[in-house]
């Protein structure tokens, strides 16, 4: 065994795959294993080697022959086996002892050993590792900075562009506003002088003149609707008058036929204005809504109203003679013809426009035939 060990250890060092603090271990153990064997041997071929205590078996044997008488020799040697053995014993222990004390001499020199190789190799480690890193690290910083260099370049290149058309459009915007600001000062500047321009006196005396014909105007416009008015009875009463001649002249005709002139002249001059009209009314013209219309030519634009029949329509929405009738629902009315058009034309409802030149008020009213 201990010469298969050997061989095996010999074969160990000459490959060279072992590490040096293994075989320093190894070392030792090979030389306590030796050692060992020398001691076996050491023992077997002591003197006493037969006064070792036997096995169980050996001492069967014994017990079994101890009734068997024995030999001179064994009388001569029986009272020096425990002397012998005791020395057996002690050498046995001194052995076992400083065996004891090698295996604690080789434990604490192999724990050296390998401690101080551990010691070796974490630092070899260590330093290993700590140059792997600078390597690594070095290489990936040196990496890392040229990609950041490189994007910070791009980064630069699109901000200098970015700061251009930013720079672009804020000249742009700054060229608008100094554009609308220049619009501002000079409307600010027309407002202002337009101001002083309306302190002045000749605005003041363009809105004086101004208010002067505006009341001119409405002076004016109040002679013509008291002319309006007067000019109208004038054109009833000659109407009427007109009327009073056909019948004088249809009496006149009727007399000479039946030869009773003198009665129908006295009856004649008792005939009313009222009487007379309502007679030619109803010989004649037409009175729609109970309305005696009359053109009101160049200087009025409408129909004047002439006559209102009692308890008509026209009468209960308060229309008196003298009234102005200007349009029929949206048709502008200015002859009687067109009047009656726009009556057939609204159909159930008629809305009247009507100027009243007394108060000088327009109403609109809605008549339903």
């Amino acid at each position: 065994m201990t010469a298969a060990l050997n061989r095996k250890f010999d074969l160990l060092q000459k490959s060279g795959t072992c590490p040096s603090y293994l075989l320093d271990v190894l070392t030792l153990l090979v030389a306590h294993a030796n050692e060992t064997e020398l001691f076996k041997q050491e023992l077997r071929s002591a003197p006493f080697e037969n006064a070792a205590p036997p096995l169980r078996a050996d001492r069967g044997m014994v017990a079994a022959a101890a009734p068997q008488p024995e030999m001179g020799t064994q009388t001569v040697t029986q009272p020096e086996a425990p002397g012998t053995e005791k020395e057996v014993l002690l050498a046995a222990e001194r052995t076992l002892r400083a065996y004891a004390s090698d295996l604690r001499k080789i434990n604490d020199i192999a724990m050296a050993t390998s401690s101080k190789k551990l010691r070796e190799m974490k630092m070899s480690n260590f330093t290993e590792m700590a140059a792997f890193r600078d390597r690594v690290v070095s290489d990936a910083v040196d990496r890392a900075r040229e990609e950041l260099e490189l994007l910070r370049m791009g980064w630069l290149e699109s901000m200098n562009t970015e700061v251009e058309r930013a720079k672009m459009e804020v000249h742009k915007v700054g060229l608008s506003s100094q554009k609308a600001l220049h619009k501002m000062l000079e409307g600010y500047r027309d407002y202002v002088s337009d101001g002083f321009r309306l302190l002045k006196t000749e605005p003041l005396e363009v809105m004086h003149r101004a208010m002067a014909e505006c009341a001119f105007c409405v002076e004016r416009l109040k002679i013509m609707e008291q002319q309006v008015v007067p000019r109208i009875e004038i054109d009833a009463l000659c109407g009427r008058l007109k009327s009073v001649e056909r019948v004088i002249a249809q009496m006149l005709k009727k007399r000479h036929s039946s030869g009773v002139v003198d009665d129908e002249i006295s009856v004649v001059p008792t005939a009313g204005p009222s009487e007379t009209g309502a007679s030619t009314a109803a010989a004649g013209d037409d009175r729609p809504l109970g309305l005696r219309l009359r053109d009101g030519g160049n200087d009025v634009e409408g129909l004047i109203v002439t006559e209102v029949a009692p308890n008509s329509l026209a009468s209960k929405a308060r229309i008196s003679p003298g009234q102005i009738i200007s349009h029929v629902g949206d048709a502008l009315v200015t002859r009687r013809d067109d009047f009656t058009t726009a009556m057939q034309k609204t159909g159930s409802a008629a809305k009247l426009t009507i100027y009243d030149p007394e108060t000088a008020v327009v109403r609109i009213l809605t008549l339903k035939p």
